[in-house]
């Protein structure tokens, strides 16, 4: 359905051209993605979000679904009588009256899963971009991707074909770059990169210089990290800041949220041996560094660390509550394809006394974290099922149900030991008060820079870090401060100047 509205949409932008059409297309492609905190609550059963009580959740899944079962019967029925109306009739008036009551009752519950506000241009200029932002929003179909483009003195609508076959490269992108090969893979990267940059972002970017860019994925464009995308033979990370969002409409609420005024970082480092094997299924690889990347966290931000044994989910879950505007998060992570609700982040390898070890993605509709950012530096939190007109359920989702501003995320498993270095550039460039994304860049180019193996030089030891969300600093520059100083440097030159005797005097 939502596939023939887009042809429809594009089919009359072709003719028309103008911002209402293009408008309508958004929310077309906006509501497709809209799915995903619904479909997030059912499969995982998060019966206390909102706190909604069970039997309510149970109550509307039944009038839903018998009204579902009476549209199937009128539509196959050959004498659509005025029996099956009138009962549908009653059926949906008892279903709005029940979500009004919702509504009232349940006020947090009824607006994360019912409330449709259509997205306007005018605000997505206001809260989301400036004058040197792009922001690009993708929507796939069978044999097409159509991308929104919108800039502040700029809109587009395009079409760009897309095959099945593409869809399979982007799989094969993904593989070379999640698993590097001492057999080298450097020339097929880096000829899959020109490729998708040709079929993804140069009609998309033609006459447009900005140095941000904003995408909205769908479909396998989700495991495509833009960055490593090659225009000329570079990586467009050398040339642009890229951060990436859920929709369009998620990107300015949080934009919209209130942030904690002082900086105050919460890092976990959880230990792993060998030595104990809780469970068959998890047998946790020791991490030997993650130790020094939260250490490391120090040297720019008040940061309070809990590591090895102390590292567990009963510690998070009480430390959360506390005010933190950044947690970061060393640990093992487990994506879980199937059962997306069930990949989980690591904490001490032993159970504690009265939880599980392992922090579910269902767990966090039950979690509230006041938090400008959420870094997830374990493996795969970005990447979990991928489910058409709904997107990635990953473990990074959660985060986002239970109150994050911003995400850190990686699209693969990561390299320990190359991972501390990385997140120190990292935060140093946050410290400096620059965005999430301009210090994920850097931090990028810094590595490259400093390092002279050639195969630590690979993507997968750097590339798989993402930025999504509210990519905007998390310090305030202080150029104020360095202002302040010169002006008081000169003006106490002045006055000591003119307390010299001259050499000379007056006569």
């Amino acid at each position: 359905m939502f596939e023939r509205m887009l042809d429809v949409a594009y089919m009359a932008y072709e003719k028309d051209g103008s911002e209402e059409l293009l408008e309508l297309a958004l929310n077309i492609g906006e509501k497709n993605k809209d799915f995903i905190l619904m479909e997030a609550l059912r499969d995982a059963q998060a019966t206390q979000y909102g706190n909604v009580p069970q039997k309510t959740l149970d109550k509307e899944a039944q009038l839903r679904a018998e009204i579902t079962h009476l549209e199937k019967e009128i539509f196959d029925a050959t004498d659509t009588g005025s029996g099956f109306s009138e009962e549908l009739f009653d059926l949906k008036q008892e279903y709005y009256s029940f979500l009004d009551t919702i509504k009232v009752k349940h006020p947090k519950y009824y607006e994360l899963k019912y409330q449709n506000t259509p997205v306007e241009l005018t605000k997505i200029r206001n809260k989301v971009l400036n004058d040197d932002t792009v922001l690009v929003s993708y929507s796939m179909t069978e044999t097409n991707l159509y991308a929104i483009v919108l800039g502040m003195g700029h809109s587009n609508f395009l079409k760009l074909p897309f095959s099945e076959e593409d869809r399979a490269a982007i799989r094969d992108f993904y593989r070379l770059l999640s698993k590097p090969s001492i057999n080298g893979s450097e020339e097929e990267l880096a000829s899959l990169g020109e490729l998708f940059f040709e079929k993804v972002l140069k009609k998309p970017l033609e006459g447009l210089e900005a140095e941000n860019l904003t995408i909205i994925p769908d479909g396998e464009l989700h495991y495509l990290p833009f960055d490593l995308l090659r225009k000329s033979g570079s990586y467009l990370l050398k040339t642009k800041r890229i951060g990436y969002g859920n929709s369009v409409a998620s990107l300015m609420e949080l934009r919209a949220k209130p942030s904690i005024d002082k900086t105050k970082v919460l890092a976990f480092a959880p230990s792993f041996t060998d030595a104990v094997a809780v469970n068959p299924d998890r047998q946790f690889g020791k991490l030997l560094y993650n130790d020094d990347e939260v250490a490391k966290i120090k040297t720019f931000y008040t940061t309070e660390t809990v590591t090895d044994q102390n590292a567990t989910l009963e510690s998070f879950r009480a430390k959360t509550r506390s005010d933190f505007n950044v947690v970061h998060l060393a640990t093992h992570a487990s994506a879980n394809d199937e059962y997306p609700d069930y990949s989980y982040l690591a904490f001490s390898q032993q159970k504690d006394s009265s939880h599980s070890n392992v922090l579910y993605i269902k767990d966090l509709y039950n979690t509230t974290l006041n938090a400008d950012m959420v870094t997830l530096s374990a493996c795969q939190t970005g990447i979990g099922k991928l489910q058409k007109g709904q997107g990635m359920l990953s473990l990074s989702k959660g985060f986002y149900y239970a109150g994050a501003k911003s995400l850190v995320n990686t699209l693969w498993k990561i390299n320990d030991k190359s991972t501390v270095t990385l997140m120190d550039y990292f935060y140093e460039g946050l410290s400096k008060g620059k965005s999430k994304t301009e210090a994920l860049r850097n931090a990028k180019l810094k590595y490259l820079e400093t390092t002279a193996d050639n195969l630590l030089r690979h993507p997968y030891y750097w590339g798989a870090f993402l930025v999504s969300g509210d990519v905007s600093p998390i310090t305030e520059k202080n150029d104020w401060v360095y202002w302040a100083a010169g002006v008081l440097t000169v003006s106490l030159l002045g006055f000591l100047l003119a307390k010299r005797k001259p050499l000379f005097p007056r006569g």
